[in-house]
């Protein structure tokens, strides 16, 4: 299924799933839900102050340090919880259960956190300048997967390709890449620089992803759940 945070007057979350739509909670202050086992973990900012992760089904909460905002959030099979934070320090990656950092904190923006292979963490941040695809892997150690000349954006692996968005004039496309050897980064595959140039870069065919103008009216009698 799809997860998806909508904010209004609120800001609550929704999912997607057997062709059904459904509010999961209603009045609340929750940001950037995953799933997290059976439960769904979301970044909540409650009106009364300080930031925390909360679990939606179980309600437990893991407040932040003071200083310290919560951005988002993954969930490892493993149960290991790493979230985004962002202090005076700059962003940075954290473990929840230790609270220690695994990267940064760096005066760049982190954004896009997503589960990447054997307990790795994928993320996005403009260190050099420009959004690029990150690899945090279980050891602690991070490398970067791609130098696209136009920014790129929510990463994520379907097999052994990397799929990323790129911003076109003609709009936002989805990307993949085939894993190339290199015998210059760290052992294992790497992901050259994604442009249309590349012969081992293929996109994804927009027509797949069509966005269509949401319509109030034809919306107007549809009763969600």
């Amino acid at each position: 299924g799809v997860l998806w945070g909508e904010k209004g007057a609120d800001s609550d979350i929704f999912s997607f799933k057997d062709s059904r739509l459904r509010r999961l909670t209603r009045g609340g202050r929750f940001f950037n839900p995953t799933p997290c086992g059976e439960d769904i973990l979301v970044s909540e900012y409650p009106a009364c102050g300080g930031t925390r992760l909360r679990l939606l089904d179980s309600g437990k909460t893991f407040p932040m340090p003071d200083g310290m905002q919560v951005v988002q959030s993954v969930a490892h099979p493993d149960s290991k919880i790493f979230y985004s934070a962002i202090s005076d320090k700059g962003f940075g990656i954290y473990e929840l259960q230790s609270g220690n950092a695994v990267f940064g904190p760096v005066m760049s923006k982190i954004k896009d956190l997503t589960a990447g292979p054997d307990g790795a963490v994928l993320f996005v941040c403009d260190r050099t300048g420009l959004d690029q695809a990150y690899l945090l892997s279980a050891g602690g150690t991070v490398r970067q997967l791609t130098s696209s000349a136009r920014g790129a954006g929510s990463p994520n692996f379907s097999g052994d390709s990397l799929y990323v968005t790129e911003l076109h004039s003609a709009g936002r496309f989805i990307v993949a890449a085939e894993p190339q050897a290199d015998s210059v980064q760290e052992p294992g595959p790497c992901w050259p620089a994604l442009s249309h140039g590349n012969a081992n870069v293929k996109a994804v065919p927009r027509k797949t992803y069509e966005v269509r103008p949401y319509s109030k009216i034809a919306h107007a009698l549809r009763v969600h759940s």
